[in-house]
C-alpha cells in the first residue's frame, strides 16, 4: 500500500448549437453556443469507518471531506503506508461559450468581426492528506551518545510520532471566471498573387470570484486580506486584466511556370 495512486473516474460532456445566416451575397453571420463539462474523481484506500474509530487513533477529525481515507504513515527508510498526496479528489469543470461573428466581402477585402464570451466554473475538493500524515524517525529510539542506534520502524511500533500534519477541507471550493474577447480581421487581396492578412484581438479577463465567499487575496497595498474592512469577499482579484494582440502576414503566390507540349 505504499504510495498508492488510487483509482480515478472521468466523465466528459459537450453540447454545441450553431446557426449561420446569410443577409445577402456578401454578408454572413455565424452564431454559436457551446457548453462543455468534465468531472474527475479520485480515491485511494478507504476504511470501513472514520480513520479515528477504525484504527483506534484518537483526535483525527471526522467532520471534513474523505474522513474514511487511510492516513499516511511515513516511516523513515521504509516505503510509506498509504496513498500519495491529493489522491482523494473531486473536480467538476464547465465552460459556457457564446460566440458571434459577422463576415463581409467588400471588393478586395474579406472582413470578419466578432465577440467570444466564456464563463468558466470549477468545483474542487482535493485535500492532500485528509486524515493526516504521521511521520516516524529514529529520534525517539536513539540511544544517548550512540550514533545511528535508533529505528524508525521501532518508533512506529511504539507510536512515537515525530511530526504530524493534516489537510481539512469542509466544503467545495467554487472559483468562477469570466472572459470576453473582441476581434476583427481583414484578408486583403492586394494583387492576384499577393494577399495580406491583418487583425486585432482585445481580451478582457474579469476579476475572478468564489461563489460562496471562500476565497481571499492578500492586498500588498493595504497589507490585509481581501474580504476585510470593506473589500468584497467574493472577489479573488482586484482588477480586470486586459490584453491586446495584433497580427499581420502576407502570402505571395509565385507565377506558375509556363509549359509547352509537342505532339506528333
Amino acid at each position: 500500500m505504499g504510495n498508492v495512486t488510487g483509482l480515478s473516474r472521468t466523465l466528459g460532456q459537450q453540447y454545441v448549437a450553431n446557426e449561420t445566416h446569410s443577409f445577402n451575397a456578401r454578408t454572413v453571420n455565424e452564431a454559436r453556443f457551446g457548453y462543455t463539462r468534465r468531472a474527475l474523481g479520485g480515491a485511494g484506500v478507504v476504511l470501513p469507518g472514520s480513520a479515528s474509530e477504525t484504527l483506534g487513533i484518537p483526535g483525527i477529525p471526522s467532520n471534513a471531506a474523505f474522513n474514511s481515507a487511510l492516513p499516511v504513515f511515513a516511516i523513515s527508510g521504509i516505503t510509506q503506508l498509504g496513498q500519495s498526496p491529493s489522491t482523494f479528489s473531486s473536480f467538476s469543470t464547465n465552460v459556457t461559450q457564446v460566440f458571434d461573428m459577422v463576415s463581409r466581402v467588400q471588393g478586395k477585402h474579406a472582413i470578419k468581426a466578432g465577440v467570444d464570451l466564456r464563463w468558466e466554473h470549477l468545483d474542487a475538493v482535493q485535500p492532500p492528506n485528509p486524515t493526516g500524515n504521521f511521520s516516524f524517525s529514529t529520534l525517539f529510539t536513539n540511544q544517548g551518545g550512540v550514533t545511528n542506534s535508533g529505528s524508525s520502524l521501532a518508533s512506529f511500533l511504539l507510536g512515537q510520532v515525530n511530526t504530524f500534519s493534516i489537510d481539512l477541507q469542509n466544503s467545495t471550493i467554487r472559483p468562477r471566471a469570466h472572459i470576453a474577447e473582441f476581434f476583427v480581421q481583414d484578408d486583403w487581396k492586394v494583387t492576384p498573387r499577393l494577399t495580406v492578412n491583418a487583425g486585432l484581438r482585445w481580451t478582457l479577463n474579469f476579476p475572478s470570484t468564489e461563489a460562496h465567499n471562500q476565497g481571499a487575496v492578500f492586498n500588498l497595498q493595504t497589507q490585509k486580506y481581501q474580504g476585510q474592512d470593506g473589500f468584497p469577499a467574493r472577489r479573488a482579484s482586484f482588477t480586470t486584466a486586459t490584453s491586446v494582440h495584433g497580427w499581420a502576414s502576407a502570402i505571395w503566390q509565385p507565377q506558375k511556370p509556363s509549359s509547352a507540349r509537342a505532339t506528333g
